[in-house]
Order: C-alpha cells, then sequence, then structure tokens
C-alpha cells in the first residue's frame, strides 16, 4: 500500500562525531543485531578498516568485510542487496567517500536492513541524508533513488576527516553553500506566506553559506597544514549534518536546484572529461548558472571569485569541458527535464541563457 502523504526524513538517527569515534562503530551496530556487512572504499578501508574491524571484535558483533570499488549502479545495488539478505546481515556498514556511502544506503533499502554509515571526508553531505545518486557502470549518472528509511547512525571521526586532503573539506564546503542559493531564487520568503519547514530552511541555509563563506579560508589553511582544530570540527558539521538537515526539512522540494541539475547533466554527458572532479567542485561551476538563473549577478560576481581563492574550476572548460554551443545545448536539454524546471514559473530560455555563465569567457568577466 503506497502512503499518500509525504513524510520529512531528517537525515541520521544517531550523529556521533568527535575524535576517536570510529571505536563506537562495533557499540552502534550491535543496537540493530549480531551481524553486521561492511563495504569501504579501497582506500578508505587501508586507512581506518583495522580500527573498525577491532571495534566490532569488541562489541562482540559477527561481521563480513567486502572492498567496493566503482559505483553504485543499479545492478550493484541489487547484487549487494542480494549477498545481505542471504547473510542475513541486519545492518550494512558504509565505509568511505559518497560512493561507497551511498552504495550502502540503496542496498540497505533493498534489503530491508538498518544502514550506519562512516564518512572519512567531508566533502558532501552523503553520510546523513536518506538519498542516493545512482549511476551507469561507465560513471554517467543515471538517476536518484529516494529511500524509505533513514540513515540508522553516522559515525564521523574528526581525526580521519581532519587528515584528509583539503580538496575534500572544500568541495564539502561548496556543496553545502550550494543550498541557499539553490532555495534563494527571490530571496528568503516571509514566514506569514511560507510553510515553516521552507522558511526554516531557508534560514539554516542562509546560516551556512554566511558562516562558510566567512570561514572557508582559515578552515583549508588549517586543513592544508593538517592542523585538527575547532573550525575543522565545525566544518564538518555544517557539511555534513546540518547540510543535510536543510535537505531533510524541504523534503527535496522548493529549490530552484539549477547547480546540482548541472552536476547531474555533466556527469551524464561528460563523464569522461570531469571523472576527476569532485562533486562539490562541479557544482560550484553550476552554481555560477544558478545565479545567473537568479538573476542575480552580483552573487555570482562574488562567488567566482570566493571560488578563485579556494582554487576550484569556474567554467566548464575548467571541468575539462569543451564550451561549445553544441555542448551547452546538451546541458540544457538534460537540464530542463530536472524537477526545478516542472515546476510552475520555471523559465526555460531563462536557464538557456543562464549556462552562458559556465562559459570561462564570459564567466571572467563578472
Amino acid at each position: 500500500m503506497t502512503c499518500m502523504f509525504a513524510d520529512y526524513k531528517f537525515g541520521a538517527g544517531r550523529y556521533f562525531q568527535e575524535k576517536g569515534a570510529l571505536s563506537a562503530a562495533g557499540m552502534e551496530a550491535a543496537r540493530h543485531g549480531g551481524r553486521a556487512y561492511i563495504i569501504g572504499g579501497p582506500r578508505a578501508m587501508s586507512a581506518v578498516g583495522e580500527k573498525i574491524i577491532k571495534s566490532f571484535r569488541a562489541s562482540g558483533v559477527e561481521h563480513e568485510t567486502e572492498i567496493y570499488p566503482g559505483y553504485p549502479t543499479e545492478d550493484k545495488i541489487k547484487e549487494l542487496a542480494v549477498k545481505l539478505k542471504d547473510r542475513r546481515a541486519d545492518v550494512i556498514v558504509g565505509v568511505g567517500g559518497g560512493r561507497v556511502i551511498d552504495a550502502a544506503k540503496a542496498a540497505a533499502g533493498e534489503a530491508g536492513i538498518s544502514v550506519i554509515t562512516v564518512p572519512t571526508t567531508a566533502a558532501t553531505c552523503a553520510a546523513y541524508t536518506p538519498v542516493s545518486p545512482c549511476y551507469f557502470q561507465d560513471g554517467r549518472f543515471d538517476k536518484t533513488l529516494w529511500h524509505e528509511n533513514e540513515v540508522a547512525a553516522v559515525i564521523a571521526d574528526t581525526d580521519v576527516i581532519a587528515a584528509a586532503p583539503e580538496r575534500y573539506i572544500v568541495s564539502g564546503m561548496l556543496d553545502a553553500m550550494a543550498k541557499y542559493v539553490e532555495m534563494a531564487n527571490g530571496g528568503i520568503p516571509g514566514f506569514a506566506a511560507t510553510p515553516a519547514d521552507r522558511h526554516g530552511a531557508c534560514h539554516l541555509a542562509k546560516y551556512i553559506f554566511d558562516t562558510l563563506e566567512e570561514c572557508a579560508e582559515q578552515a583549508v589553511r588549517d586543513a592544508h597544514a593538517r592542523i585538527h582544530t575547532k573550525l575543522l570540527d565545525d566544518v564538518c558539521f555544517i557539511n555534513i549534518a546540518l547540510t543535510g538537515m536543510v535537505s531533510g526539512m524541504t523534503r527535496g522540494k522548493g529549490q530552484t536546484a539549477a547547480a546540482h541539475a548541472f552536476y547531474n547533466g555533466v556527469r551524464r554527458l561528460f563523464c569522461k572529461e570531469a571523472r576527476s572532479f569532485l562533486h562539490g567542485e562541479i557544482v560550484a561551476v553550476g552554481l555560477l548558472s544558478q545565479c545567473a538563473y537568479n538573476s542575480d549577478m552580483k552573487l555570482a560576481a562574488k562567488l567566482r571569485g570566493f571560488m578563485r581563492r579556494l582554487g576550484v574550476p569556474t567554467s566548464l572548460a575548467e571541468l575539462g569541458v569543451a564550451e561549445t554551443d553544441e555542448n551547452l545545448s546538451a546541458l540544457f536539454d538534460f537540464m530542463k527535464t530536472a524537477r526545478f524546471m516542472q515546476a510552475p514559473g520555471a523559465d526555460e530560455e531563462l536557464l538557456r541563457e543562464s549556462l552562458e555563465l559556465t562559459r570561462g569567457e564570459r564567466s571572467a568577466q563578472l
């Protein structure tokens, strides 16, 4: 039976963030049963696998581990779900970056079990949100999967996250800042005419944007110097938890999400060219187009300067994509099918024009 009501999924049932939090992994898994299946990327498991397994042994939780390379494809997710059922696993634990975590969340949904996420970077809010991008085998974006249940727990060990290259935290900050720009088309709406969920989400997104704009450059310096500071811990919480809360409060609605539609388009159409770039780096280029769609060229100029100082791409060319009319037309054709373009007031011509700002020559004029 399909429920006719849209529910809120605010993110994670439990959220751990502190130094040495990996030691809580086994104890947390034990809350969901006695059998766990752990998947992780090769680098992540090499870095933290022993600590996680030690925690599971100490908690008396039976466990099996699998190195999960590649993308979360529909076939791989189904294969993983079959393994979970065959092993009679009570919980799956995803360790690493967004791809592994997205696969774990999707497989948990297929198998009907709990999922615990253990992010090793703060590059996205993937560890917190009940959503998984799905890809084709070659890495092209396929579709987005919306999960029935929230993440059971997030275990964010700040010793691990602070040790990651600064590029990851930069990517996460830009992805987090995108939420406000995507929601604020026309400014923050007044409370009297706006549901409290959207109104509150807008203000939280504005807090995220303003805070990260102010502290980003210092956070990058701290990360580059491998200095574990309060600021890095705060940015980690913002990138993962607060940004995930914004998504949960809006239920994926009420956002002119051109920047993320741009990401999906680049991943679908120019996967090979942009393969080496992180989620937030591609979203950042899309933010320039987002600002143009919002008719806020002042913010576009401000963001481009900010992105330059952080050392991230500011154009399609810097993502490795040729800035031809044909390529921009293909991006437009993909993006015009996005959810936000089906809403009343969506403007296809404005979307087409806004993509011009992703050309290097055009953005340099800001």
